[in-house]
């Protein structure tokens, strides 16, 4: 967010330059991306508000959400898309860390499987074995922009910025997140203990 709002105050400082040296497109142009930025920071902060309230802690609230925000993006993208989830992921409390990181890497896989390529398919599964939590998102596009496994090996892959953001929360989840390219697309998995401490 704060990088966001850094980037709308200097879009605003040159949009303030080119009105004064007469560039009306340019002007238009700054305009609409502080715009856009404005937007994004919204819905970063509707997630961030919605992730720390406490009365979303049950899975039916996590898993719909989660649903909800990847079927906006998915269909704007033309993507068809497959959701299905364990019904005994319903009725578990997840707290506040859990949550909230299990959102947001959702959301960032999401947002990579809809931009700038986007996939034509992506199914997303999210199931419990024993006391481990299991999602895995499949794809048949290059996620993360991802050359073919022969070009690039999934540990240099790794070693992206967003696949730093990824490992970083599933580190936080006491989990794991695993990265499979294949000839046909992607397989993201994350799998962590639901029924470990996390504090409050």
């Amino acid at each position: 967010v704060g990088s966001v709002l850094s980037s709308m105050s200097i879009y605003g400082e040159a949009a303030k330059k080119s009105l004064v040296a007469n560039n009306p497109e340019r002007v238009s142009q700054l305009i609409d991306m502080i715009g856009e930025n404005a937007r994004e920071t919204m819905g970063n902060m509707s997630d961030i508000v919605w992730s720390i309230n406490p009365i979303n802690d049950n899975g039916l609230k996590l898993f719909n959400k989660m649903e909800a925000y990847a079927n906006s993006q998915l269909s704007a993208s033309g993507v068809d898309f497959n959701y299905t989830v364990d019904d005994k992921l319903y009725n578990e409390n997840f707290l506040m860390p859990v949550r909230q990181n299990v959102f947001f890497i959702f959301k960032e896989i999401i947002n990579y499987c809809a931009t700038p390529a986007p996939a034509k398919s992506v199914s997303v599964n999210f199931g419990k074995c024993g006391e481990q939590f299991i999602m895995e998102v499949t794809n048949d596009g290059k996620c993360f922009s991802n050359p073919s496994p022969k070009e690039k090996g999934w540990s240099d892959v790794l070693a992206g910025n967003g696949f730093k953001n990824l490992t970083k929360r599933a580190d936080e989840l006491g989990g794991k997140i695993k990265v499979e390219l294949t000839y046909t697309g992607t397989k993201i998995t994350l799998q962590f203990l639901i029924n470990q401490h996390y504090p409050v």
